[in-house]
């Protein structure tokens, strides 16, 4: 494929991947507004009517041709998928609730132990996998995906920390909550573009290791909100991880796309998008146990103190992360040398 028409389809993947991040994180602020104005049945209904109205907008206006491919599902790997992860997350949940070492509680791991490895078991032979492993050869991709993982599991809680934060401890109504975690997709979608633009003309890998910076910045002041912090001063942290995070995702998108032929952009957007989603859930999932252990009452104090040990615990790992971006190669796609024509041997020399 031609420098220029790589170009654009990186871009393009580049705005979705902004505007994708800006959308999920966008979520706890709508809802807050919903739930202010109509109870928590509200947010279902706003779920309801923002997705049948984006359902009829594509319909009516993506048309046109496209190139298409057929291509099999794996759907034994998307049952043991199914299978193992939803086990390991259940079994994180029942953790702190029911004990680490009951008979239940270990069932769901042994679930998802079994489910885990033969998913990955049978990711080695399927004709058309879910996870191309063969992907992870490369040095620059494992990188990319740790980066992303890392990323996705400490923004995740963040988002879904900060309403419980403002209203247990700080007692903020849920339309101001909604007000300032709007400060979260803002600034996501500000510096999206800017991420890009940086990614495309300096090395990916310190525009990525840049924005993990400041997502380690964002959750070092996170982990400092306590009982006495003014609920304003939480845009801080929710405008650092949107700026980080905004910084970040272009750049690592431009690093793991380089390598890949266009025929499997599809597959590897939709890779990205499973280990994002994920990872998050996973964090979340982690995250909440660990709160849960440390809260000995539901006090608001407990709640701050639990979250601040929690966030705390996640610096060592966003350490990591930013020093990982910067290694392997820079991930960008050079442009091929402009051949030169030699001259025939009858021509005379220009001057």
């Amino acid at each position: 494929m031609r420098v220029g028409n790589w170009l654009v389809v990186i871009c393009g993947l580049l705005l979705l991947a902004s505007f994708t991040a800006a959308g999920q994180l966008a979520g706890p602020s709508l809802g807050g507004f919903a739930l202010d104005l109509s109870g928590w049945r509200g947010v279902f209904w706003a779920n309801f009517l923002v997705a049948g109205t984006c359902c009829l907008i594509q319909w009516l206006t993506l048309r046109g041709e496209d190139e298409k491919t057929p291509q099999s599902f794996d759907a034994v790997g998307s049952v043991l998928m199914l299978a193992g992860y939803p086990a390991l997350l259940i079994g994180l949940s029942m953790g702190p609730r029911q004990g680490w070492t009951e008979p239940f509680t270990l069932m769901w791991f042994a679930i998802a132990a079994v489910g885990i490895v033969a998913f990955f078991a049978w990711e080695t032979k399927a004709k058309e996998p879910l996870f191309r492993l063969a992907y992870f050869r490369s040095l620059t991709f494992c990188i990319a995906m740790f980066t992303l993982v890392v990323a996705s599991f400490v923004q995740n809680p963040v988002s879904l920390f900060t309403p419980l934060y403002m209203q247990k401890v700080l007692h903020v109504s849920a339309g101001d909550v909604g007000l300032i975690m709007m400060a979260l997709p803002v600034s996501t979608l500000i510096a999206g573009p800017v991420g890009g633009r940086l990614a495309d003309r300096y090395d990916p890998r310190v525009v990525a290791a840049a924005g993990m910076f400041v997502t380690f910045l964002a959750v070092l002041v996170f982990a400092r909100l306590g009982t006495g912090t003014a609920p304003l001063l939480v845009l801080v942290p929710l405008a650092l991880i949107g700026f980080g995070g905004g910084l970040f995702r272009p750049a690592n998108q431009v690093a793991v796309f380089a390598g890949i032929e266009r025929s499997q952009f599809g597959s590897l957007s939709a890779m990205l998008q499973s280990l994002g989603a994920l990872a998050g859930t996973l964090g979340t999932t982690i995250t909440i146990a660990i709160t849960e252990a440390r809260t000995s009452a539901n006090a608001g104090t407990a709640l701050a103190e639990a979250q601040q040990f929690t966030f705390t615990a996640l610096l060592p790992l966003l350490l990591i992360a930013v020093f990982v971006s910067l290694l392997g190669r820079s991930g960008k796609k050079e442009e091929p040398p402009v051949p030169v024509v030699a001259a025939a041997a009858g021509d005379a020399p220009a001057g």
